[in-house]
């Protein structure tokens, strides 16, 4: 649903990751995160703006200007559109909540969900995106556009190609639209008013039920380096009966995007993805290790920079363990699974003279 809760909780992989950064290219645009596309043609203001999205294969639109919101304490429809035979909608209504600096409700049938949006961040990255995914197989985003960003246009998984709405609520330009049953975002390219290319993006296709995840831009005419790798960093099992848990790593020119599976039944079980960052390799001066709750066991997990030639973690049983990265498509990375009760104190990364690169916390 596009409640503020929902969006932050369901999509905490990651507004709040929208942070610069560097691409493995000599050429490369700031790092961003949050998910999906957009950026729209534009209508006048104070007027209805219209992204039509066929069934399965969106519609190419003009791209441009924006659709203004007025003040006239009046329903105003941002984007709409039909998906599977369903009437689908952006609409916001004036005055708005005093505590929201804009409020939308999204419509797909007869399902609806209202957001705030102003809990969306203002990115580096040319579009701050994030996604609702509250009506079953329709994916709903929202985005708030860089200043220099006029539009966007989306290419589908099936190769169609579509320029979304860009509409203008209290003074910020946002970027509407949905995305039909079985349809995933290929590529998001943005652009400047004299319609030069910025940058673009390739998004991370997770699951069936998430939507897709934005991690790395790249400047406009370069090309990705990062190999497209998946395999499994750590395969064990644990109570009860024995469950088998896997910890994979999903590599591309969306960035790394890490999935650990979840015992069936198992309470207390937190932070599971997929869960993405950007293409760049991290410094060998930073060690963030990511946390995934399983009951009464914790995994860390992390992406290390190549130079790390291992990990030493001090547990709080008194105990250390030494992590020897894994090597996985040109990347470096180290796993634990902790036993029931353990938790990790702190953890060094070390380079191969016995240096210290990076410690945590």
């Amino acid at each position: 649903m596009l409640n503020d809760e929902l969006l932050e909780e369901r999509l905490h992989w990651d507004l709040d990751r929208v942070r610069p950064g560097v691409v493995p290219l000599d050429a490369l645009v700031g790092h961003g995160r949050v998910i999906k596309a957009r950026r729209r043609a534009g209508l006048a203001a104070g007027l209805a703006a219209v992204a039509a999205l066929a069934v399965g294969v969106p519609t190419v639109l003009s791209g441009g200007g924006s659709a203004g919101v007025s003040s006239g304490g009046h329903r105003t429809v941002l984007a709409s559109g039909t998906i599977d035979g369903k009437e689908w909608s952006f609409v916001t209504e004036d005055p708005v909540p005093v505590h929201c600096p804009g409020d939308v409700s999204g419509r797909w049938g007869t399902t609806s969900a209202e957001s705030c949006l102003g809990e969306f961040p203002a990115a580096t990255d040319p579009v701050s995106l994030t996604s609702s995914g509250g009506f079953g197989e329709v994916d709903f985003y929202i985005a708030q556009l860089r200043a220099d960003v006029d539009h966007v246009t989306l290419t589908g998984t099936d190769g169609a190609v579509w320029t979304p709405t860009v509409a203008r609520v209290s003074g910020r330009r946002y970027a509407l639209f949905a995305v039909p049953p079985k349809q995933g975002i290929a590529r998001l390219d943005t652009y400047a008013p004299d319609g030069k290319a910025i940058a673009y993006t390739v998004p991370y296709i997770g699951p069936a039920d998430m939507p897709n995840l934005v991690e790395t831009w790249y400047p406009a005419g370069t090309t990705p380096t990062q190999a497209a790798v998946k395999q499994t960093l750590l395969s064990d099992t644990m109570a009860p009966a024995s469950t088998l848990v896997t910890a994979t790593v999903d590599m591309g020119p969306f960035g790394v995007c890490f999935q650990v599976s979840v015992p069936q039944g198992l309470t207390g079980a937190t932070g599971f993805g997929p869960d993405c960052s950007s293409a760049a390799p991290p410094a060998a001066t930073v060690l963030s290790l990511r946390d995934y709750q399983l009951g009464a066991r914790d995994l860390k997990l992390a992406d290390v920079n190549n130079a790390v030639d291992h990990v030493v973690a001090t547990l709080s049983d008194g105990t250390t363990s030494r992590l020897i990265p894994l090597r996985v498509g040109g990347r470096s990375f180290v796993v634990t699974f902790l036993a029931p009760g353990v938790k990790l104190v702190g953890a060094t990364a070390y380079g191969a003279s016995g240096d210290q690169l990076a410690k945590t916390p």
